[in-house]
């Protein structure tokens, strides 16, 4: 792409320059890496915790039906509340500094836990219930904040969206079947192994 630029994000990337600085090939292929593994999992993982959730709520369920356009903001509830990033990548610490009152050095390793951030009471009323209106979401770190904001946020949230109200619409009949769903063992995603649905109870 370097040689031979396109108009995708790749020839983008490839040409990104930042007073005279460019992406060495091991970040430019950290970054491509980064928006491909970013971009299916965690989409996925998002849209199949909305469908368990909404699926074992038929009182919010039926909410969304009526309430359509309060679907953008219950997928970002749901993701705050099932938060699939479950912690960011390592940080550095450049300085000494105290954390929920623990002493930390300069150069120490740090991970902060964006599920624990979610479930703060200080930073949202009620943390541990599904709100669907939920009017404090600014707040939601679902999406990185910052710098660290998701490339992809917007198109990603938008594919939840769609997914939600296609399910909605297409297939009012559809519920979860009496198989037991199954939680992958693994940080820093938190995704469903296997939901069982069927149409119809």
């Amino acid at each position: 792409r370097r040689v031979n630029p396109g108009t995708d994000i790749i020839s983008t990337l490839s040409q990104i320059e930042s007073e005279g600085d460019t992406l060495t090939e091991s970040e430019a292929i950290n970054v491509i890496f980064t928006i491909f593994a970013a971009g299916a999992q965690t989409t996925t993982s998002s849209l199949s915790t909305a469908m368990y959730l909404l699926l074992g709520d038929p009182a919010a369920r039926a909410r969304l039906v009526t309430e359509p356009d309060l679907i953008p903001n219950a997928l970002d509830e749901i993701m705050r509340y099932e938060t699939v990033v479950q912690n960011t990548f390592m940080r550095i610490a450049l300085r000494p500094t105290t954390l929920g009152g623990e002493k930390v050095d300069e150069g120490e390793h740090i991970v902060g836990f964006t599920a624990a951030a979610h479930r703060d009471p200080t930073a949202f009323d009620r943390p541990g219930e599904l709100v669907l209106d939920r009017p404090d979401l600014a707040r939601s770190l679902a999406f990185g904040s910052g710098i660290h904001s998701c490339l992809g946020r917007a198109l990603g949230r938008q594919q939840v969206i769609l997914g939600v109200q296609t399910m909605l619409r297409r297939l009012p009949e559809l519920c979860l079947s009496e198989q037991e769903i199954g939680w992958r063992r693994l940080l820093p995603v938190r995704q469903l192994d296997h939901l069982y649905v069927q149409n119809g109870g």
